[in-house]
């Protein structure tokens, strides 16, 4: 999970506290992927915007850091993303895609294509 310790939710009234205190003295999730090393990483946060925030801050990315898939040009929805590769080397894809909860997506037909690109940059 990309939080940790707390999320802004109607019953959550420390949600910013918590969330404060993790940005400060909590960031591990770079520290997480440099541990595992991982050559592929998905995250579905969705687009919505408390995610996206917090996914841009996380890993420095940029609107120009998110980019359309072939066969699926819904950015929303799918989106390839540029990583830095100094800070994570072993990556060599990630993507961010729609929470699996999300609603009115042809889910297989998007993983398909998520999967496809996956084995491409794997080969």
């Amino acid at each position: 999970d990309i939080v940790k310790l707390g999320r802004n939710i109607k019953w959550n009234d420390k949600g910013s506290v918590l969330m404060d205190i993790e940005d400060r003295l909590f960031d591990v999730i770079k520290d997480e992927i440099s541990i595992i090393c991982p050559h592929i990483i998905v995250f579905f946060t969705g687009p919505t915007t408390f995610w996206e925030n917090k996914l841009q801050k996380k890993f420095s990315l940029s609107n120009n850091d998110y980019h359309s898939l072939d066969r699926w040009n819904n950015i929303r929805q799918v989106a390839q993303l540029s990583i830095e590769t100094s800070s994570f080397p072993t990556v060599k894809v990630a993507f961010r895609l729609s929470h699996p909860c999300a609603r009115n997506i042809k889910r297989k037909n998007l993983y398909t294509v998520v999967a496809d690109r996956i084995v491409t940059s794997l080969n």
